[in-house]
């Protein structure tokens, strides 16, 4: 934000009304002028996750706006179009990542948490699939974050006094819209949202003085730089501080110990939150019924459980595979929440309609659950260190019976890489 400051004039005054323009001037600073009214008009969260199989997110909607007013869109925060996993180990088609990523989103998401190499103006890390990393110039200016005031997506104009040529400090930009007389529309375009992750936080508020010098009024679309000044002339508020937010630091752990597409390459993923997630997340998807989740949910809260991931795939010639990781204070906990988790699996949180008979497995510490009846297959569930992992497959029409030897050694090299 730009300060003026103003030189006022000298007045000559007579003695009496001197001393009391000093009093007046000593006086305590709960005299001082109060600040102005908000300025803001709106305040939105922008999840980049969307469970939908669509190109962009929920379309998120301001109030009206003024027909003819200026107004500045602020955007802060990381977010990742890539899914958790392709940071730690990539997968085909990618053969590598190049730029610097990094740890964690600053703001939550309903996607999980996990590295993040995109913000509301510049990509600075991706995924290649051809070439090397020293072909790749980033960071590069990125359009997926998209307004429409009522002629068509696109991306906005950055308000900014000098040109940006790579991501800011605190990842936040401001952006230049004029009202249409009509609600403003933001989303954030992808190809598939579902293992996106990662949200911006975005103020609304009306433009002011400042926001139309050293050029800035051009960024606005107006052919005069008076047309901005007379706009915001009698516009006087407080503008919004930012907040001085860190990466999340949920452990990722987790992340690298679940099923990926390349360890079947034949598979669809059904692309379940990518990211590491707590407790009450994990159990939305890691449940058969509500019921079930808020038990399991229990178990995770009870030991507590630190960070959590899942994945889910299958095919026309493949089970239904659903692979967990959790990740425990220490082995202690994790042992004991093996314990409540094993017998949660093959009871209360079993396939609908099965029926469940417990086994030691071989080659881990942990038991194979096999379930037979309205739903048929096996689950491997084990601990070591301070992890809880399980592998549950279901047969399909196509993928023939389930072998509990072939799901216990996946689990393991799952557990061990």
């Amino acid at each position: 934000m730009l300060i003026k400051r103003y030189r006022r004039a000298a007045l000559a005054l007579p003695v009496a009304a001197t001393v009391a323009l000093a009093l007046a001037i000593a006086a305590p600073a709960a005299a001082a002028a109060k600040p102005g009214p908000s300025l803001v008009v709106s305040r939105l969260t922008m999840d980049a996750y969307s469970p939908g199989l669509v190109a962009h997110t929920p379309p998120l909607h301001s109030p009206k706006l003024t027909k003819g007013k200026l107004y500045v869109v602020t955007v802060q925060g990381t977010v990742s179009f890539y899914a958790a996993v392709d940071y730690l180990q990539i997968q085909k088609p990618f053969i590598a990542f190049c730029g610097r990523s990094q740890p964690a989103p600053l703001f939550g998401s309903a996607g999980g948490s996990g590295p993040v190499s995109n913000d509301a103006e510049f990509i600075f890390a991706q995924p290649i699939t051809a070439g090397t990393c020293n072909s790749v110039k980033l960071p590069l200016a990125y359009p997926n974050f998209q307004l429409n005031n009522g002629f068509g997506w696109g991306h906005p104009k950055l308000l900014s006094p000098k040109p940006v040529r790579r991501p800011t400090a605190n990842h936040a930009y401001s952006f230049a819209v004029v009202g249409q007389g009509r609600r403003l529309g933001l989303e954030l375009v992808d190809p598939d949202t579902r293992d996106d992750y990662g949200s911006f936080q975005i103020t609304i508020r009306h433009a002011v003085s400042s926001d139309c010098t050293h050029g800035q009024w051009r960024a606005f679309a107006l052919k005069l730089a008076a047309i901005c000044a007379g706009d915001t002339a009698s516009t006087h508020g407080r503008i919004p501080q930012l907040p001085k937010a860190k990466p999340l630091t949920i452990p990722q752990g987790p992340i690298a110990h679940v099923a990926r597409d390349s360890d079947f390459p034949k598979a669809i993923n059904a692309q379940l939150p990518a990211g590491v997630l707590g407790a009450a997340a994990f159990s939305k998807y890691a449940s058969v019924s509500t019921a079930a989740g808020k038990l399991q949910r229990a178990i995770l809260t009870a030991s507590p459980v630190r960070s959590a991931a899942i994945s889910e795939l299958g095919g026309p010639a493949l089970p239904s595979i659903t692979s967990t990781a959790l990740q425990f204070p220490n082995a202690a906990s994790a042992q004991n929440a093996f314990a409540a988790l094993a017998a949660l699996d093959a009871a209360a949180n079993a396939p609908a309609g099965a029926t469940a008979a417990v086994a030691t497995a071989k080659g881990v510490q942990g038991d194979v659950i096999t379930y037979s009846g309205a739903a048929a297959g096996v689950e491997a569930i084990a601990y070591a260190g301070d992890g809880v992992y399980a592998l549950r497959e279901l047969q399909t029409a196509g993928s023939g019976p389930i072998s509990a030897t072939t799901a216990t050694s996946l689990l393991a090299s799952l557990i061990s890489r």
